[in-house]
């Protein structure tokens, strides 16, 4: 009897879920028109990759302590560590900009290759003139120079 009464609560649970998984998340931007990839294409996320931690890696950078600016200390602590060649820039527990950035672009990139040519509002040149910048900036995201 316990058996029986656990199936049948467990199938009223689990037969619920398909309304609930229907709600569109208020706030949440989702995709729908190949104008709306296109966007998510070009925005500053994926066109910037905002690593400028491999400005301060090169012989190109000159962040002086003294007056005027004290540019070194006005770096946040791992802009510091990476700047005076550090190997380990990052706290414990601490977000790495690299890492998470890269994969924050990498997840975009994947879901405008897979989701791109059933957006609706588009034709199939506008969806297939993607291609080219979709393919090669996903590898480019993961290069480690």
């Amino acid at each position: 009897m316990k058996k029986l009464s656990l199936y049948i609560f467990s199938f009223l649970v689990l037969s619920g879920c398909d309304k609930f998984l229907d709600i569109k998340p208020k706030d949440k931007f989702i995709p729908v028109t190949t104008a709306d990839y296109e966007n998510m294409l070009n925005s500053g996320t994926t066109v910037n990759f905002g690593d400028y931690f491999w400005d301060l890696q090169s012989d190109d950078a000159f962040l002086p302590e003294g007056e005027p600016g004290n540019l070194y200390t006005k770096q946040q602590i791992h802009g510091r560590r990476i700047y005076t060649f550090n190997n380990n820039p990052y706290d414990q527990g601490a977000n790495d900009y690299l890492w998470s950035e890269g994969y924050k672009r990498i997840f975009y990139y994947n879901s405008i290759i897979n989701n791109i040519m059933d957006a609706t509002e588009g034709t199939e040149a506008n969806k297939k003139a993607c291609a080219p910048r979709r393919t090669w900036a996903a590898p480019w995201s993961t290069c480690k120079w």
